[in-house]
Protein backbone atom coordinates (compact mmCIF):
# COMPACT_ATOMS: atom_id res chain seq x y z
CA UNK A 1 0.00 0.00 0.00
CA UNK A 2 1.44 3.35 -1.05
CA UNK A 3 1.66 6.32 1.28
CA UNK A 4 -1.08 8.13 -0.66
CA UNK A 5 -3.48 5.21 -0.60
CA UNK A 6 -2.79 4.76 3.12
CA UNK A 7 -3.73 8.41 3.76
CA UNK A 8 -6.94 8.00 1.72
CA UNK A 9 -7.95 4.88 3.67
CA UNK A 10 -7.28 6.60 7.00
CA UNK A 11 -9.20 9.69 5.94
CA UNK A 12 -12.24 7.72 4.75
CA UNK A 13 -12.27 5.64 7.94
CA UNK A 14 -12.10 8.73 10.16
CA UNK A 15 -14.95 10.41 8.25
CA UNK A 16 -17.16 7.30 8.42
CA UNK A 17 -16.52 6.79 12.13
CA UNK A 18 -17.21 10.46 12.84
CA UNK A 19 -20.84 9.98 11.81
CA UNK A 20 -21.37 6.62 13.53
CA UNK A 21 -23.54 6.33 16.64
CA UNK A 22 -23.44 2.54 17.12
CA UNK A 23 -20.21 1.08 18.57
CA UNK A 24 -20.87 -2.36 17.08
CA UNK A 25 -21.27 -0.94 13.58
CA UNK A 26 -18.18 1.19 14.18
CA UNK A 27 -16.15 -1.87 15.21
CA UNK A 28 -17.30 -3.80 12.14
CA UNK A 29 -16.33 -0.85 9.94
CA UNK A 30 -12.83 -0.92 11.42
CA UNK A 31 -12.61 -4.68 10.84
CA UNK A 32 -13.75 -4.35 7.21
CA UNK A 33 -11.18 -1.63 6.60
CA UNK A 34 -8.37 -3.71 8.13
CA UNK A 35 -9.47 -6.90 6.36
CA UNK A 36 -9.16 -5.15 3.00
CA UNK A 37 -5.39 -5.03 3.48
CA UNK A 38 -3.46 -7.86 1.86
CA UNK A 39 -2.63 -10.66 4.26
CA UNK A 40 -5.43 -9.91 6.73
CA UNK A 41 -8.18 -12.55 6.73
CA UNK A 42 -10.41 -11.49 9.60
CA UNK A 43 -10.19 -10.30 13.14
CA UNK A 44 -11.93 -8.98 16.19
CA UNK A 45 -12.23 -5.89 18.37
CA UNK A 46 -11.93 -6.15 22.13
CA UNK A 47 -12.87 -3.13 24.26
CA UNK A 48 -11.93 -2.98 27.90
CA UNK A 49 -14.59 -1.79 30.32
CA UNK A 50 -17.42 -1.61 27.78
CA UNK A 51 -19.21 -4.70 29.00
CA UNK A 52 -21.60 -6.76 26.90
CA UNK A 53 -22.67 -6.49 24.18
CA UNK A 54 -19.80 -4.19 23.21
CA UNK A 55 -16.90 -6.10 24.80
CA UNK A 56 -16.11 -8.22 21.75
CA UNK A 57 -17.02 -7.81 18.08
CA UNK A 58 -15.75 -10.39 15.57
CA UNK A 59 -15.57 -9.93 11.82
CA UNK A 60 -17.88 -11.83 9.52
CA UNK A 61 -16.66 -15.20 8.32
CA UNK A 62 -15.07 -16.45 11.55
CA UNK A 63 -16.22 -19.90 12.55
CA UNK A 64 -18.63 -20.33 15.41
CA UNK A 65 -15.98 -22.27 17.33
CA UNK A 66 -13.42 -19.46 17.05
CA UNK A 67 -15.94 -16.77 17.88
CA UNK A 68 -17.16 -18.72 20.90
CA UNK A 69 -13.56 -19.10 22.12
CA UNK A 70 -12.99 -15.36 21.75
CA UNK A 71 -16.25 -14.55 23.54
CA UNK A 72 -15.22 -16.73 26.48
CA UNK A 73 -12.31 -14.40 27.29
CA UNK A 74 -12.88 -12.47 30.54
CA UNK A 75 -13.74 -8.85 29.83
CA UNK A 76 -10.61 -7.32 31.28
CA UNK A 77 -7.41 -6.09 29.71
CA UNK A 78 -5.12 -8.30 31.80
CA UNK A 79 -6.66 -11.43 30.35
CA UNK A 80 -6.50 -10.01 26.84
CA UNK A 81 -2.81 -9.18 27.21
CA UNK A 82 -2.13 -12.65 28.57
CA UNK A 83 -4.00 -14.25 25.68
CA UNK A 84 -2.58 -12.21 22.81
CA UNK A 85 0.06 -9.77 23.98
CA UNK A 86 -0.99 -6.20 23.27
CA UNK A 87 2.05 -4.98 21.38
CA UNK A 88 1.82 -3.91 17.71
CA UNK A 89 3.91 -6.79 16.53
CA UNK A 90 3.53 -10.24 15.05
CA UNK A 91 3.03 -13.30 17.17
CA UNK A 92 2.93 -16.85 15.91
CA UNK A 93 0.55 -19.24 17.54
CA UNK A 94 1.82 -21.45 20.29
CA UNK A 95 0.27 -24.62 21.60
CA UNK A 96 -0.43 -23.62 25.18
CA UNK A 97 -3.51 -21.39 24.93
CA UNK A 98 -7.01 -22.50 23.82
CA UNK A 99 -7.33 -19.58 21.42
CA UNK A 100 -4.11 -20.64 19.66
CA UNK A 101 -5.27 -24.20 19.20
CA UNK A 102 -8.67 -23.20 17.80
CA UNK A 103 -7.26 -20.52 15.46
CA UNK A 104 -4.57 -22.86 14.15
CA UNK A 105 -7.15 -25.57 13.59
CA UNK A 106 -9.16 -23.07 11.54
CA UNK A 107 -6.19 -22.49 9.23
CA UNK A 108 -4.77 -19.25 10.64
CA UNK A 109 -1.01 -18.90 10.96
CA UNK A 110 -0.68 -15.80 13.13
CA UNK A 111 -2.49 -13.10 15.09
CA UNK A 112 -1.39 -9.48 15.07
CA UNK A 113 -2.47 -7.44 18.09
CA UNK A 114 -2.70 -3.64 18.03
CA UNK A 115 -3.64 -1.84 21.26
CA UNK A 116 -6.25 0.89 21.64
CA UNK A 117 -4.73 3.59 23.82
CA UNK A 118 -6.90 6.17 25.53
CA UNK A 119 -5.58 8.84 27.91
CA UNK A 120 -2.28 6.96 28.07
CA UNK A 121 -3.93 3.69 29.13
CA UNK A 122 -4.63 0.51 27.21
CA UNK A 123 -8.36 0.46 26.48
CA UNK A 124 -8.60 -2.65 24.30
CA UNK A 125 -7.18 -3.93 21.08
CA UNK A 126 -7.64 -4.76 17.43
CA UNK A 127 -6.78 -8.39 16.76
CA UNK A 128 -6.14 -9.41 13.14
CA UNK A 129 -5.79 -12.96 11.86
CA UNK A 130 -3.78 -14.13 8.85
CA UNK A 131 -3.82 -17.42 6.95
CA UNK A 132 -0.77 -16.59 4.85
CA UNK A 133 1.59 -14.41 6.85
CA UNK A 134 3.64 -14.75 9.99
CA UNK A 135 5.09 -11.25 9.68
CA UNK A 136 4.10 -7.80 8.44
CA UNK A 137 5.95 -5.55 5.99
CA UNK A 138 6.78 -2.17 7.42
CA UNK A 139 4.23 -0.30 5.24
CA UNK A 140 1.44 -2.73 6.10
CA UNK A 141 2.29 -2.49 9.77
CA UNK A 142 2.10 1.31 9.67
CA UNK A 143 -1.28 1.14 7.96
CA UNK A 144 -2.67 -1.24 10.57
CA UNK A 145 -1.28 0.87 13.40
CA UNK A 146 -3.05 3.92 11.96
CA UNK A 147 -6.30 1.97 11.51
CA UNK A 148 -6.02 0.80 15.11
CA UNK A 149 -5.40 4.33 16.38
CA UNK A 150 -8.28 5.86 14.41
CA UNK A 151 -10.56 2.90 15.02
CA UNK A 152 -10.07 2.84 18.78
CA UNK A 153 -10.95 6.52 19.08
CA UNK A 154 -13.88 6.24 16.66
CA UNK A 155 -15.42 3.20 18.38
CA UNK A 156 -15.18 4.85 21.77
CA UNK A 157 -16.78 8.04 20.47
CA UNK A 158 -19.57 6.01 18.85
CA UNK A 159 -20.17 4.34 22.22
CA UNK A 160 -20.25 7.75 23.89
CA UNK A 161 -22.77 9.00 21.34
CA UNK A 162 -24.93 5.91 21.84
CA UNK A 163 -24.88 6.51 25.59
CA UNK A 164 -25.79 10.19 25.17
CA UNK A 165 -28.59 9.31 22.73
CA UNK A 166 -30.02 6.80 25.20
CA UNK A 167 -29.90 9.38 27.99
CA UNK A 168 -31.53 11.97 25.73
CA UNK A 169 -34.32 9.58 24.77
CA UNK A 170 -34.96 8.80 28.44
CA UNK A 171 -35.17 12.52 29.20
CA UNK A 172 -37.39 13.09 26.17
CA UNK A 173 -39.85 10.48 27.45
CA UNK A 174 -39.88 12.18 30.85
CA UNK A 175 -40.37 15.61 29.24
CA UNK A 176 -43.20 14.40 27.03
CA UNK A 177 -44.93 12.94 30.05
CA UNK A 178 -44.41 16.22 31.92
CA UNK A 179 -45.83 18.19 29.00
CA UNK A 180 -48.81 15.84 28.83
CA UNK A 181 -49.57 16.45 32.50
CA UNK A 182 -49.16 20.21 32.09
CA UNK A 183 -51.57 20.11 29.14
CA UNK A 184 -54.12 18.17 31.18
CA UNK A 185 -53.79 20.64 34.05
CA UNK A 186 -54.29 23.59 31.71
CA UNK A 187 -57.32 21.89 30.15
CA UNK A 188 -58.85 21.43 33.60
CA UNK A 189 -58.22 25.10 34.35
CA UNK A 190 -59.88 26.10 31.07
CA UNK A 191 -62.95 24.03 31.92
CA UNK A 192 -63.19 25.64 35.36
CA UNK A 193 -62.94 29.11 33.82
CA UNK A 194 -65.69 28.34 31.31
CA UNK A 195 -67.93 27.13 34.15
CA UNK A 196 -67.14 30.32 36.06
CA UNK A 197 -67.95 32.44 33.00
CA UNK A 198 -71.36 30.77 32.80
CA UNK A 199 -72.04 31.76 36.41
CA UNK A 200 -70.77 35.34 36.04
CA UNK A 201 -73.26 38.03 37.03
CA UNK A 202 -72.69 40.27 34.02
CA UNK A 203 -71.54 40.02 30.42
CA UNK A 204 -68.38 42.09 30.91
CA UNK A 205 -67.07 39.81 33.65
CA UNK A 206 -67.94 36.71 31.63
CA UNK A 207 -66.11 38.15 28.62
CA UNK A 208 -62.95 38.80 30.66
CA UNK A 209 -63.00 35.24 32.01
CA UNK A 210 -63.47 33.79 28.51
CA UNK A 211 -60.56 35.86 27.18
CA UNK A 212 -58.37 34.48 29.97
CA UNK A 213 -59.49 30.94 29.10
CA UNK A 214 -58.52 31.47 25.45
CA UNK A 215 -55.04 32.63 26.40
CA UNK A 216 -54.54 29.60 28.61
CA UNK A 217 -55.87 27.34 25.83
CA UNK A 218 -53.21 28.71 23.43
CA UNK A 219 -50.53 27.68 25.92
CA UNK A 220 -52.12 24.26 26.35
CA UNK A 221 -52.13 23.69 22.59
CA UNK A 222 -48.34 24.11 22.46
CA UNK A 223 -47.86 21.57 25.23
CA UNK A 224 -50.32 19.20 23.55
CA UNK A 225 -48.35 19.23 20.29
CA UNK A 226 -45.02 18.76 22.07
CA UNK A 227 -46.35 15.89 24.18
CA UNK A 228 -47.94 13.98 21.30
CA UNK A 229 -46.11 14.80 18.10
CA UNK A 230 -42.82 16.59 18.59
CA UNK A 231 -39.47 14.87 18.02
CA UNK A 232 -36.89 15.99 20.60
CA UNK A 233 -39.23 18.54 22.13
CA UNK A 234 -39.81 20.61 18.97
CA UNK A 235 -43.02 21.33 17.10
CA UNK A 236 -43.75 22.58 13.61
CA UNK A 237 -44.49 26.31 13.68
CA UNK A 238 -46.85 25.84 10.72
CA UNK A 239 -48.89 23.11 12.44
CA UNK A 240 -49.03 24.98 15.74
CA UNK A 241 -50.01 28.42 14.41
CA UNK A 242 -52.57 27.00 11.96
CA UNK A 243 -54.24 25.01 14.75
CA UNK A 244 -54.11 28.00 17.09
CA UNK A 245 -55.61 30.37 14.51
CA UNK A 246 -58.41 27.92 13.73
CA UNK A 247 -59.23 27.46 17.43
CA UNK A 248 -59.28 31.23 18.07
CA UNK A 249 -61.48 31.88 15.05
CA UNK A 250 -63.92 29.11 16.02
CA UNK A 251 -64.30 30.46 19.55
CA UNK A 252 -65.19 33.98 18.34
CA UNK A 253 -66.97 33.24 15.06
CA UNK A 254 -70.55 33.35 16.34
CA UNK A 255 -70.20 36.74 18.01
CA UNK A 256 -67.76 38.54 15.73
CA UNK A 257 -67.91 36.81 12.34
CA UNK A 258 -65.34 34.79 10.46
CA UNK A 259 -62.96 36.72 8.17
CA UNK A 260 -60.99 34.98 5.45
CA UNK A 261 -57.55 33.98 6.63
CA UNK A 262 -54.35 33.45 4.65
CA UNK A 263 -51.48 31.73 6.50
CA UNK A 264 -47.99 31.46 5.02
CA UNK A 265 -45.41 29.87 7.32
CA UNK A 266 -41.96 28.57 6.50
CA UNK A 267 -42.36 24.77 6.85
CA UNK A 268 -38.80 24.46 8.12
CA UNK A 269 -39.35 26.48 11.29
CA UNK A 270 -39.32 24.30 14.40
CA UNK A 271 -40.10 25.65 17.86
CA UNK A 272 -39.42 24.45 21.38
CA UNK A 273 -42.36 24.83 23.75
CA UNK A 274 -40.84 27.82 25.52
CA UNK A 275 -40.64 29.69 22.20
CA UNK A 276 -44.01 28.50 20.88
CA UNK A 277 -45.91 29.70 23.97
CA UNK A 278 -45.12 33.45 23.73
CA UNK A 279 -45.43 33.30 19.95
CA UNK A 280 -48.83 31.64 20.27
CA UNK A 281 -49.97 34.26 22.78
CA UNK A 282 -48.97 36.99 20.32
CA UNK A 283 -50.96 35.40 17.48
CA UNK A 284 -53.94 34.79 19.75
CA UNK A 285 -54.04 38.45 20.80
CA UNK A 286 -53.64 39.71 17.24
CA UNK A 287 -56.52 37.59 15.92
CA UNK A 288 -58.71 38.32 18.94
CA UNK A 289 -58.23 42.07 18.62
CA UNK A 290 -59.05 41.92 14.92
CA UNK A 291 -62.25 39.95 15.50
CA UNK A 292 -63.35 42.17 18.39
CA UNK A 293 -62.48 45.59 16.97
CA UNK A 294 -61.87 45.42 13.22
CA UNK A 295 -64.52 43.15 11.70
CA UNK A 296 -68.15 42.27 12.23
CA UNK A 297 -70.53 39.57 10.99
CA UNK A 298 -71.86 42.07 8.46
CA UNK A 299 -68.40 43.06 7.23
CA UNK A 300 -66.41 39.96 6.47
CA UNK A 301 -62.76 41.05 6.48
CA UNK A 302 -59.50 39.35 5.74
CA UNK A 303 -56.48 38.35 7.83
CA UNK A 304 -52.99 37.53 6.53
CA UNK A 305 -50.46 35.84 8.82
CA UNK A 306 -46.91 34.83 7.88
CA UNK A 307 -43.81 33.62 9.67
CA UNK A 308 -40.37 33.42 8.08
CA UNK A 309 -36.80 33.32 9.28
CA UNK A 310 -33.27 34.14 8.24
CA UNK A 311 -29.93 33.57 9.92
CA UNK A 312 -30.49 36.32 12.47
CA UNK A 313 -34.19 36.31 13.35
CA UNK A 314 -37.77 35.17 12.86
CA UNK A 315 -40.24 37.63 11.32
CA UNK A 316 -43.95 37.47 12.15
CA UNK A 317 -46.16 39.56 9.85
CA UNK A 318 -49.83 40.17 10.52
CA UNK A 319 -52.33 42.18 8.47
CA UNK A 320 -56.09 42.68 8.60
CA UNK A 321 -58.42 44.57 6.29
CA UNK A 322 -60.87 45.85 8.89
CA UNK A 323 -61.36 49.11 10.73
CA UNK A 324 -58.46 50.23 12.92
CA UNK A 325 -60.52 52.00 15.57
CA UNK A 326 -59.91 49.32 18.15
CA UNK A 327 -56.18 49.42 17.47
CA UNK A 328 -56.06 53.09 18.41
CA UNK A 329 -56.97 51.96 21.91
CA UNK A 330 -54.17 49.38 21.80
CA UNK A 331 -51.69 52.04 20.70
CA UNK A 332 -52.59 54.14 23.75
CA UNK A 333 -51.88 51.19 26.05
CA UNK A 334 -55.37 51.07 27.50
CA UNK A 335 -56.15 47.64 25.97
CA UNK A 336 -54.91 44.61 27.89
CA UNK A 337 -54.37 42.76 24.60
CA UNK A 338 -52.15 45.54 23.29
CA UNK A 339 -50.29 45.70 26.59
CA UNK A 340 -49.74 41.93 26.51
CA UNK A 341 -48.34 42.11 22.97
CA UNK A 342 -45.85 44.78 24.04
CA UNK A 343 -44.92 42.81 27.18
CA UNK A 344 -44.22 39.60 25.26
CA UNK A 345 -42.28 41.57 22.66
CA UNK A 346 -40.00 43.00 25.35
CA UNK A 347 -39.43 39.58 26.87
CA UNK A 348 -38.34 38.24 23.47
CA UNK A 349 -36.25 41.36 22.72
CA UNK A 350 -38.45 41.73 19.63
CA UNK A 351 -38.88 44.85 17.54
CA UNK A 352 -42.56 45.64 16.91
CA UNK A 353 -43.73 47.87 14.07
CA UNK A 354 -47.40 48.84 13.76
CA UNK A 355 -48.83 50.35 10.63
CA UNK A 356 -52.17 51.23 9.05
CA UNK A 357 -52.64 49.58 5.66
CA UNK A 358 -55.67 50.39 3.49
CA UNK A 359 -57.83 51.04 6.53
CA UNK A 360 -56.59 47.91 8.28
CA UNK A 361 -53.76 47.25 10.68
CA UNK A 362 -50.34 45.73 10.09
CA UNK A 363 -47.85 44.27 12.56
CA UNK A 364 -44.25 43.28 11.86
CA UNK A 365 -42.61 41.54 14.82
CA UNK A 366 -38.97 40.55 14.44
CA UNK A 367 -37.61 38.13 17.08
CA UNK A 368 -33.80 37.70 17.20
CA UNK A 369 -32.62 34.09 17.37
CA UNK A 370 -30.06 35.07 20.00
CA UNK A 371 -32.78 36.21 22.40
CA UNK A 372 -34.54 32.83 22.07
CA UNK A 373 -31.27 30.89 22.42
CA UNK A 374 -30.12 32.95 25.38
CA UNK A 375 -33.37 32.47 27.28
CA UNK A 376 -34.28 28.92 26.45
CA UNK A 377 -31.58 26.78 24.84
CA UNK A 378 -29.52 26.10 27.96
CA UNK A 379 -32.44 24.31 29.59
CA UNK A 380 -33.30 22.47 26.38
CA UNK A 381 -29.83 21.57 25.13
CA UNK A 382 -30.04 17.86 25.98
CA UNK A 383 -33.58 17.68 24.61
CA UNK A 384 -32.41 19.11 21.31
CA UNK A 385 -29.38 16.76 21.23
CA UNK A 386 -27.06 19.68 20.53
CA UNK A 387 -23.88 17.88 21.67
CA UNK A 388 -20.34 17.73 20.39
CA UNK A 389 -17.69 15.25 21.43
CA UNK A 390 -14.54 16.59 23.04
CA UNK A 391 -11.13 15.12 22.42
CA UNK A 392 -11.40 12.72 25.34
CA UNK A 393 -14.85 11.50 24.26
CA UNK A 394 -16.82 13.42 26.89
CA UNK A 395 -19.95 15.40 26.02
CA UNK A 396 -19.74 19.16 25.75
CA UNK A 397 -22.64 21.56 25.22
CA UNK A 398 -22.93 23.15 21.81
Amino acid sequence: MTALSRVIVERDLAIALGAETDPIRAARLVLRTASAIEGVDGGFVFLHGMGQPFGLVASEGLSNRLETTLSALPNDITSARAAFGCEPTRRRFGKSKPIDKVAEAEGFRAVFAFPFVRAGMNAGMLGLLSRTRTGLPQGTRRSLEAISRIGGTGIRMAADRARVDAELEEKNIFLRESYHRIKNGLQLLCNLLLMEAGNAGDAETANLIIQTERRIASVGLAYDLVANEAPRGRISAADYLRALAAATMDSLEREHGSPEMEILIDPGIQLVAETAIPLGLLVNELITNTLKHAVSPAEKGRIALSLSQDEASMLLRYRDSGKDKGWEVAEQGTSFGGTLIDFIGRKLAASIERSSVNGGVGYSIRIPHESIEGRFSRRNRYRQAGLFQSGDGSAEPA
